[in-house]
């Protein structure tokens, strides 16, 4: 079985944009994810996954500096994209990360990945009951399903949101939604870094974390206590 870590970005985004290249702690947003993703898993390819829009190219010398592969494909239908990539690249499942979640945590992407009856499932996700925070999203999908269904994406316009078509349409798939049961009041958190306010929110809950490349869950819940947020 062929799995593969996507990475799904692009410099020009709406709200906030150049913010996959912007800097903290001297490194920028796409280091720190590529850096702890990389060495996740032997079999698990970890891989960029931008558009052909020139802006990119930033991106892609980034990802030359950094030694990580590179998929270019549509810029505004991400579906696409991430579909061309896993075929690309002959996978059997693609591991969807987008480009905003500074935080992804790999020890919980191994935890989805050892499922057990992991091949039965078209998608394993901790979206839908959001009781993982904003920001440390993670779906893993089964390529053969997602290029059968990407004519209904298509069709109902759900293109540059990947994987909101399953959602609506679970009674057409086979899910497994992986909830967080250990640390259920970190589920109001926002860690994801849409505008600019929320770099500086998740460098100050970077700077107070003990450990800044072994961090999970626990470890982020305890570095925003310090902040005094209310979970």
């Amino acid at each position: 079985m062929k799995i593969g870590i996507i990475i799904l970005c692009r410099y020009n985004s709406k709200r906030f944009p150049g913010k996959i290249l912007t800097k903290i702690h001297q490194e920028s947003v796409l280091s720190h994810i590529v850096n702890r993703l990389k060495h996740i898993s032997k079999e698990a390819k970890l891989i960029v996954a931008t558009s052909y829009e020139n802006l990119d190219n930033y991106i892609i010398e980034e990802c030359e500096k950094l030694n990580v592969e590179v998929f270019r494909g549509a810029l505004k239908n991400v579906a696409k994209r991430f579909m061309d990539c896993m075929s690309y690249y002959n996978l059997d499942y693609g591991v969807r990360i987008n480009g905003d979640n500074f935080f992804v945590d790999p020890k919980l992407i191994l935890k989805m990945m050892e499922i057990p009856h992991f091949e039965n499932y078209d998608l394993i996700t901790n979206v839908p009951s959001r009781s993982f925070p904003y920001g440390m999203s993670i779906e893993i999908v089964k390529s053969n399903t997602y290029a059968i269904m990407y004519s209904n994406i298509m069709q109902t316009g759900e293109e540059e949101h990947v994987t909101s078509w399953f959602y609506k349409n679970k009674n057409k798939i086979k899910m497994f939604e992986y909830l967080n049961i250990e640390y259920k009041h970190a589920s109001g958190l926002n860690l994801a870094l849409d505008t600019e306010s929320d770099k500086d929110y998740i460098e100050k809950i970077y700077d107070n974390l003990e450990n800044k490349t072994e961090f999970t869950l626990s470890h982020i819940v305890k570095a925003s206590k310090k902040l005094n947020v209310e979970l």
